[in-house]
């Protein structure tokens, strides 16, 4: 009897190697390359098209929150900075009383199968008020959602990925009348 252990990566429930002492089927990695992680973009900027689309025509960059899986990697920084011009987008400041984020996860590759998630937010300052419910006494409030994406590999090639919607939440500042 073959004993499996499992794993979930975003909600995804994937084939894991068998325990310790069982033939090995090949392991996880993070996806490194070009072509891997061209797959994950790819489907980023499908999900952002319309954001994209209204920035060019803002008459200013708009605060954006872009965190990829390590900034350090020349390819994942090329990622944030692209992302950044494509939305006309700027960093964050302490002043700003809204913005938008985008947290792409690293991408995993097992065998010819691609996994990864990333998560579109938009976030909100609540200033505190007596007629403020949600969040109690002032705060950050939100929304996100988070989507799922695979992707196969057939011949060297990653076919465009497949993609689902995950956790969404709602949120918002919720004032009393």
């Amino acid at each position: 009897m073959r004993v499996f252990a499992a794993m979930t990566f975003a909600g995804v429930m994937c084939a894991a190697a068998p325990l310790a002492g069982q033939s090995a089927l090949k392991p996880f990695r993070q996806a490194s390359g070009a072509a891997e992680i061209n797959v994950v973009v790819a489907s980023v900027v499908d999900h952002l098209s319309y954001e994209i689309a209204a920035a060019m025509l803002l008459p200013r960059p708009s605060p954006w929150a872009i965190q990829v899986p390590d900034s350090n990697i020349a390819i994942w920084k090329q990622v944030r900075d692209g992302l950044f011009a494509a939305l006309h987008g700027r960093p964050v400041k302490p002043s700003d009383l809204s913005y938008q984020a985008i947290e792409i996860g690293p991408a995993i590759v097992r065998s010819d199968s691609l996994f990864a998630s990333f998560t579109i937010r938009t976030e909100w300052y609540c200033a505190p008020s007596p007629t403020l419910v949600i969040p109690a006494g002032g705060g950050w409030s939100g929304s996100s959602s988070e989507v799922v994406v695979t992707s196969v590999r057939n011949s060297g090639h990653w076919y465009p990925a497949t993609y689902r919607s995950g956790l969404t939440v709602d949120g918002g500042c919720v004032y009393k009348q």
